[in-house]
């Protein structure tokens, strides 16, 4: 402090300003600060608008879920998985959970296994692994009971008025089997697979068992 200020000091005047080196030094530490607040702010707004903006993409029709392919089956067998996943079109496809696509799909008696996969921007394929039958079984006939028949003829031997003879007949009993009863697949575990009016040619037949209804 110069002669000057300590004479100020002494009458009550006014002192000069502080140190222009000091008071350059704060003025740039606050236009740091204000800096890095204009930074942050600008981050921070940049942020929120790119959640917002995900946000109403993925649940815009721009990746909704559309088409659903199975793989690994065809025909029935193919048709039965496309009604089990029950793909819910028109959800997101990104947000779409496949487990429990894959679980209904699973359920399905003859399925070993099952993937579920998403390609963008609209389809889901289903890829199934079938467990091959090794035999069929199916219930025989039920067997008829014997039947009794009876019939009145009339008798007339010689030297009599009249009078009448009754008979009894056993009809003969006939065994069958079913002659096109439903066929149970069953695979190499005793699991029953499915049910069908004509198995695969060549799977031997399993006799003398009963098997219930696939799944």
């Amino acid at each position: 402090m110069c002669s000057s200020d300590l004479a100020r000091l002494r009458t009550g005047g006014p002192v000069n300003d502080i140190d222009p080196r000091i008071r350059d030094r704060r003025s740039a530490v606050e236009r740091e600060a204000a800096r890095r607040r204009s930074i942050l702010l600008a981050v921070g707004a940049g942020f929120i608008a790119v959640v917002v903006l995900t946000w109403f993409v993925l649940q815009s029709s721009l990746l909704e879920a559309r088409v659903l392919h199975v793989e690994g089956v065809t025909g029935e067998h193919a048709a039965l998985v496309a009604r089990r996943a029950d793909l819910p079109v028109g959800s997101s496809l990104p947000l779409l959970d496949t487990g429990p696509i894959a679980a209904r799909v699973r359920s399905i008696p003859w399925v070993a296994a099952v993937t579920v996969t998403k390609h963008l921007p609209h389809a889901v394929t289903v890829r199934v692994v079938e467990r091959p039958p090794v035999a069929f079984a199916r219930s025989g006939a039920p067997v008829p009971a014997p039947t009794t028949t009876s019939t009145t003829r009339p008798s007339r031997p010689t030297g009599a008025t009249g009078s009448t003879t009754t008979s009894s007949t056993v009809a003969p009993t006939t065994t069958t089997t079913s002659p096109a009863g439903p066929r149970r697949l069953v695979d190499a575990a005793g699991r029953v697979l499915a049910t069908t009016a004509a198995p695969p040619a060549g799977l031997p037949e399993i006799v003398g068992a009963r098997v219930p209804a696939a799944g």
